[in-house]
């Protein structure tokens, strides 16, 4: 399982790399590189954990399911039926919360992206930002970016 997720992976990064070398210069200019590359890194790096867990998963629910509709048949055919029909409602409900969590799944990776954009500028422009003095400024905007992302958190 661990190997069609890590095939998956390697030809949606190769696309991903693609489509970042087409991209034109001011898109590079118009959005932090630690945005780019915190996106980059951290979708691959979610992409790949849930596909092995989710691969080896759906085998492993799939014997089980099958296994508990063979035991509650022999057992109950009326209990059978009536989780049957009650399936559907669980599975509505579950798509309404994934609906509404992936909204907030969002806010975090771009409050992540803004902060990893932040450090990453912070680190390169390192001198720069000391010779100005801008060092409490440049601190006092990391704690009110990384405060916003472990409230979304």
């Amino acid at each position: 399982m661990a190997g069609v997720a890590q095939r998956t992976v390697y030809g949606i990064r190769r696309q991903v790399m693609e489509k970042l070398a087409r991209l034109p210069v001011q898109f590079f200019d118009s959005h932090p590189h630690g945005e780019v590359l915190s996106r980059v890194v951290n979708d691959f790096d979610n992409i790949s954990s849930t596909l092995q867990q989710s691969l080896t998963q759906l085998v492993t629910s799939v014997v089980t399911f099958v296994g508990v509709i063979v035991m509650m048949l022999t057992i109950s055919p009326i209990m059978t039926l009536a989780v049957a029909l009650t399936l559907p409602l669980s599975f509505v409900v579950t798509t309404m919360i994934a609906k509404r969590s992936q909204i907030y799944f969002m806010e975090r990776q771009q409050r992540l992206g803004a902060l990893n954009g932040h450090v990453e500028e912070m680190y390169t422009g390192h001198v720069i930002v000391r010779a100005f003095g801008h060092e409490q400024r440049s601190l006092d905007q990391f704690n009110r970016m990384n405060d916003d992302l472990a409230e979304s958190t």
